[in-house]
């Protein structure tokens, strides 16, 4: 990472430059009401300041561009602060959050930002930081790799282990509700080609859409429920409301662009909306070759705020809409077969789409009242078939699933007084899946098909109360299926505030999740209605620098009637993709322990840095009871990312220069050992007993992001090259039998993906 600083300071000066502007607004955490007469100061290249109005709502003009940290100070509040990017042809948002002091201060004094909070271990992402790592392709989610205790499963997709549990666990949330699986060509990397049942190859929403991604893998707040591993809620950016700005970006990853500005002359309505087209895929369409694989997405989003009453109240109405599709044709000719694939022919669509509203009413006192509804879906179809030889028999699969999720909630948040304060709410979803599995192998011919539907209700509270150095934060969530399952979530969430900037925080609770349609609609009512229940415990230690933050973390997992297989080692626990037609019992159990540490430097005076180490284990016990490692055991993760910018203003342009990196080295996942003696006679990959035995490789990997940024009068230029693998180091991805060449083979990671991209906002 030395070579981060290496470049020589002369390029670093101060000239005149053009200037921008920065807006926001500031909110009580618990009320969600406006704070008024909040100081904001916006400190880097210039000192700034400005002060919130009656509506929480503020603006700083004439800013020149450059980074910022803008920290928000009021009386009677806990200090925060954001990093900032500014530059010219748009306007910076930023939304802060305050934490009410239990005692106020008799006067405003600047401090560093404390750590209590009401939510340790969540992470928030803000769109600016996605988009200046290295290597992310503008997905908020594969970013998160970047964190200790996160680990991707494959380079192709964003699918992510968290702290040793399956991607599966994982909820997906837009605005505050439940949503299906948001990505594009959820085949992506998979070692069957069908799609998981979480994650794809690109995230949807664009991140001209988005304002930030909270990541929630620790403590729980009680309005998440049905996961088992984190939750994922991605909140969209207002439009500006004051001038229309555009975004158009070209790159290996899409075609963007993205449009915001007023509706109507009050300035209360804004809009914002962008249009992606698959870079890849209109170049193949106009004849360009990218080798025997045709890949091609596009889609579009949008987003349209107003504001309701005097008091900072908002409804919006929000959605997406996009299909994807994968196509690969087998080679007619037999003499250019190289590998079995050469002789299938595949073809993979999907097409996921949401759209929804939601309502945020402050009420008299320190109350608001929130609530909305989101309708999205996802159908997803892929057929094989191959060209059959005497030695190598026809093989064909068809696989359909159609999910459609209404999730509606209402909820009142707010506060009694400076001690306590709480959330009560419920969701509502409806859930209908469709699913059809034909699969013809060698000597084995499976199908299934069916359709069902359930109400998930989940009505919920919490309390959190403060009090000198002490915060207590306790919930319920209860969960109802109308299959006739149930369960009652706690989660309890204790801190206790040594010094002003570092804390300790002890957290604990349960998590239910509804099986994924891949294994309840093929099993019988016992195991199908069954909930996935896992119990947490989670100890830390967080502290807080001027510029650096350390966090470190010791957790246990435990899951208990998790639905085995009583004739092999399967597991719920193990489950990614595709259809189980073995019958499961719930009665196997599983644990994830581990131990986190986390150091991260803000991005001021020109540099960040950003590193993260992980021990940790992943064992379950199936129907044999015997204890073993599941897929997602790699037993340890470090990961070092950080970068250098350097600024250089000459005349009325600004030019800044940067150079990011990360490195990665995890452990390898598991894998099972090929019996290919069996798989011989079989014709297809058949597996020993010995379940996961195998550990992959150690996965290393060096990322770089080297970026190029102009400001001019009236827009902004931007020119990077991100390269995903720049040493090219061949990453083990699993092994399978291969029936033409007749061996076991390993297959690899992609390798080096080199994605320029040129950026105006204007």
């Amino acid at each position: 990472m030395g070579l981060l600083f290496l470049i020589p300071g002369a390029f670093f000066s101060y000239g005149q430059s053009l200037t921008s502007s920065v807006a926001g607004i500031v909110r009580d955490n618990a009320s969600r009401k406006g704070v008024e007469g909040a100081f904001i100061y916006l400190v880097g290249g210039d000192s700034l300041t400005a002060i919130t109005d009656a509506s929480g709502r503020f603006s700083i003009e004439n800013v020149k561009p450059g980074r910022y940290i803008c920290s928000v100070h009021s009386l009677g509040y806990e200090t925060d602060e954001q990093e900032a990017l500014v530059i010219t042809g748009k306007t910076s948002i930023i939304e802060f959050n305050l934490i009410e002091k239990v005692t106020e201060l008799e006067t405003l004094t600047v401090q560093a930002r404390p750590t209590n909070n009401t939510e340790t271990s969540a992470i928030s992402l803000p769109i600016e930081k996605v988009m200046r790592m290295p290597a992310n392709f503008f997905d908020p989610v594969r970013m998160l790799s970047s964190y200790p205790g996160v680990v991707t499963t494959n380079d192709q997709a964003n699918n992510i282990v968290v702290k040793g549990n399956s991607p599966t666990g994982l909820l997906w949330r837009l605005n505050g509700m439940d949503i299906v699986n948001p990505n594009h060509l959820a085949n992506a990397g998979t070692f069957n080609d069908k799609p998981t049942a979480n994650g794809g190859g690109v995230n949807i929403l664009s991140a001209q859409m988005l304002d930030r991604t909270d990541f929630y893998s620790g403590t729980m707040p009680a309005r998440y429920g049905n996961l088992t591993s984190a939750a994922l809620d991605m909140t969209l950016r207002n439009g500006n409301s004051r001038r229309r700005e555009y975004t158009a970006q070209a790159s290996l990853i899409g075609l963007d662009f993205a449009a915001e500005g007023p509706m109507g002359r009050k300035g209360r309505t804004s809009y914002l909306a962008n249009a992606r087209y698959s870079t890849v895929g209109l170049l193949s369409n106009m004849g360009v070759n990218f080798g025997d694989e045709k890949i091609n997405f596009q889609d579009f989003s949008f987003n349209i705020n107003s504001l309701v009453g005097q008091r900072g109240g908002s409804i919006s109405f929000f959605g997406f809409g996009g299909v994807s599709r994968n196509e690969f044709y087998a080679k007619t000719d037999s003499t250019e077969w190289e590998k079995d694939k050469d002789r299938f022919t595949i073809i993979y669509n999907n097409i996921t789409y949401a759209l929804g509203t939601r309502l945020d009413l402050p009420l008299k006192k320190s109350f608001t009242f929130s609530s909305g509804l989101t309708f999205s879906g996802n159908d997803q179809d892929r057929e094989s078939t191959s060209i059959g030889t005497p030695r190598l028999p026809v093989q064909r699969s068809n696989l359909d699933t159609n999910r459609k999720l209404l999730s509606g909630f209402a909820s009142i948040t707010g506060k009694w007084s400076p001690k306590l304060s709480g959330e009560f709410g419920a969701m509502v979803n409806y859930n209908r899946d469709q699913l059809s599995n034909y699969e013809l192998l060698p000597f084995m011919q499976t199908d299934a098909a069916g359709t069902s539907s359930y109400v998930l209700v989940q009505p919920y509270g919490q309390l959190s109360f403060r009090t000198g150095k002490f915060l207590a934060v306790g919930g319920l969530r209860y969960m109802y299926s109308t299959f006739g399952q149930s369960a009652l979530d706690p989660r309890i969430n204790l801190q206790y505030q040594v010094t002003l900037t570092q804390n300790f925080y002890v957290t604990g609770g349960q998590m239910s999740q509804m099986l994924p349609a891949g294994i309840y609609m093929t099993q019988p009512k016992s195991t199908a209605r069954n909930f996935l229940q896992k119990k947490f415990l989670e100890v830390g230690h967080m502290i807080q620098f001027e510029t650096w933050k350390l966090n470190s973390s010791v957790y246990y997992h435990f899951y208990d009637r998790v639905p085995v297989s009583q004739t092999s080692a399967f597991s719920a626990l193990n489950y990614i993709e595709g259809t189980v037609f073995e019958q499961l019992v719930p009665v196997g159990t599983g644990n994830n322990q581990g131990v986190a540490l986390q150091a991260e430097r803000s991005f001021v005076e020109g540099y960040y840095l950003l590193t993260g180490a992980s021990v940790y284990r992943s064992t379950y016990v199936a129907g044999d009871n015997l204890s073993r490692p599941t897929k997602f055991d790699g037993r340890y993760s470090l990961m070092v990312t950080g970068g250098r910018e350097w600024l250089k203003q000459v005349n009325e342009h600004n030019r800044s220069f940067g150079i990011h990196g990360r490195l990665m080295y995890l452990g390898g996942l598991r894998d099972t050992p090929i019996d290919e003696n069996m798989s011989r006679s079989m014709g297809v990959t058949t597996y020993q007993q010995d379940t996961y035995s195998v550990m992959l490789k150690d996965y290393v990997r060096v990322d770089l992001r080297v970026s190029w940024r102009k400001d001019k009068k009236n827009y902004t230029r931007t020119i990077a090259l991100d390269v995903q693998n720049v040493a090219g180091i061949k990453n083990e991805a699993y092994r399978y039998y291969d029936a033409f060449l007749g061996k076991v083979v390993t297959q690899y990671q992609v390798g080096f993906i080199p994605v320029l991209v040129y950026r105006v906002d204007f």
